[in-house]
């Protein structure tokens, strides 16, 4: 970690885990939409890089999180005031890619890992992942391709194969028709 508590060039790619919205209250806390499941149990004295809409970045340590019905509130040293938690407003908030926790799930991906990779369904090239959607009851893939967007389920029947280091996902060839 670099000093002053953020994530130093060279601790590896950077992952966003957050969104952060408003100020909350009046002691420097701020409304956050979580990216994923990581922000939640990141532990606390966690080093973040928070990267402003303009684009300036500054090292930020969470010093507290607890969970909304909406997201999370989030707390940073030496972020202390409604004003100074005003100063964050709009930023991302990223983590070094090695804090991310180990997928539970065997069957698990990051979205980050599926964005990107091609979709084929019986030797038919469908397009490429560019979102994933998280529904009631399955994710689904945004795949791109021939200017048409298709959401694919992201279930065991619909997926025959995801091979992430040949960046390449296989549904079952029958999923889409003709």
């Amino acid at each position: 970690m670099a000093a002053g508590g953020g994530p130093a060039p060279d601790d590896g790619p950077l992952v966003v885990v957050a969104r952060l919205g408003g100020a909350h209250g009046l002691h420097g806390e701020l409304r956050a939409q979580p990216t994923g499941p990581t922000l939640a149990v990141l532990p606390i004295g966690s080093s973040m890089l928070a990267t402003l809409p303009g684009g300036h970045r500054r090292n930020v340590v969470l010093r507290a999180r607890r969970p909304t019905a909406r997201g999370a509130i989030l707390a940073f040293e030496g972020v202390l005031t409604r004003e100074d938690a005003g100063a964050l407003a709009g930023a991302t908030v990223a983590v070094p890619e090695a804090a991310l926790p180990e997928l539970a799930d065997e069957d698990g991906y990051y979205v980050r890992d599926l964005v990107g990779c091609r979709v084929v369904a019986g030797g038919r090239d469908l397009g490429e992942i560019r979102d994933v959607h998280t529904g009631p009851s399955n994710d689904a893939l945004e795949v791109v391709g021939d200017g048409d967007t298709v959401l694919i389920p992201f279930t065991h029947d619909a997926i025959r194969e995801v091979d992430l280091a040949g960046r390449r996902v296989e549904v079952r060839p029958d999923l889409l028709g003709g």
